[in-house]
């Protein structure tokens, strides 16, 4: 029983640690999912960080509905590697509206 705990505990981290969280980014009126991923691809080459579609696992929206307030976006990315590249290039978003955080609540 004890091997199967700390066999998910070590699934469960590895999966999060790709995960990051972007704030600032503008929703648009009927946003999907698949409009979200193509915003992120852009906003990550504009880094320089060169990804395709298959580089991003999962992306959606956290949160509640508020008018006035763009929710944030959680992405899963296919690689660990590829997360610390964007949080290393993600210093050229300094002192705009944009923000990428690689910890995220409640995980360690």
């Amino acid at each position: 029983m004890t091997q199967q705990f700390d066999y998910m505990r070590d699934l469960t981290m590895f999966s999060r640690s790709r995960f990051i969280r972007l704030k600032g980014l503008a929703e648009e009126v009927n946003e999907t999912n698949i409009i979200l991923e193509e915003r992120l691809i852009e906003l990550f080459q504009y880094l320089g960080e060169d990804l395709i579609k298959g580089d991003i696992e999962r992306v959606n929206r956290i949160g509640r509905k508020k008018d006035g307030f763009n929710r944030v976006v959680m992405a899963e990315l296919h690689s660990h590697a590829t997360k610390q590249r964007l949080l290393r290039r993600a210093v050229k978003l300094r002192n705009t509206q944009y923000a990428i955080q690689g910890k995220t609540k409640g995980y360690c």
